[in-house]
């Protein structure tokens, strides 16, 4: 509890702020105390905007005060996307399997629009089994590149950035 009082009291980071000149915004959803996870992360950040140069990318915060914090960012960078991409390799299984709900639910539970893309990037797609067909699987392979997103930054590019809420 302590905590969370201290959490309360310390400055927050600004919400996701919306995007310059309307531009699409992906939050690529990943645990950020995995370190091997966090900086696959970091690099495909880097890439994506790289190559999408009118996409922008944020990440889960690395370190936050307390779980209400990283709920609460969490929750703006939910509300401020267009297109989430959930990214497990070393994380745990229940880290992931508390995730999907976001995947497959973030517009009903923060009752906001449709993302325009949503996406599963996962080294071992069996991990999915069971999950509804309407999830898009991106199987990080062995010489994975930035170009096996299409089907994921695809939509993103085709219209202007409408349904995000800031």
């Amino acid at each position: 509890m302590i905590q969370e009082v201290l959490a309360a009291l310390k400055p927050k980071p600004g919400a996701a702020a919306p995007s310059p000149a309307g531009r699409p915004r992906v939050y690529l959803l990943c645990d950020p105390t995995s370190a091997r996870d966090a900086a696959f992360a970091r690099g495909l950040r880097s890439e994506i905007i790289a190559q999408e140069k009118t996409i922008e990318v944020d990440l889960p915060e690395a370190e936050a005060a307390s779980a209400t914090a990283v709920r609460q960012r969490h929750g703006e960078l939910l509300r401020a996307c267009d297109g989430l991409l959930l990214y497990r390799e070393a994380a745990p299984a229940e880290w992931f399997l508390n995730q999907l709900p976001s995947l497959l639910y973030g517009e009903r539970l923060l009752r906001r629009p449709p993302m325009r893309s949503k996406a599963v990037l996962v080294d071992d797609p069996a991990q999915l089994a069971g999950q509804p067909d309407t999830i898009t699987v991106i199987p990080r392979t062995p010489d994975f590149s930035v170009h096996d997103l299409e089907p994921f930054l695809a939509p993103l590019r085709a219209n202007p950035r409408p349904h995000a809420v800031a």
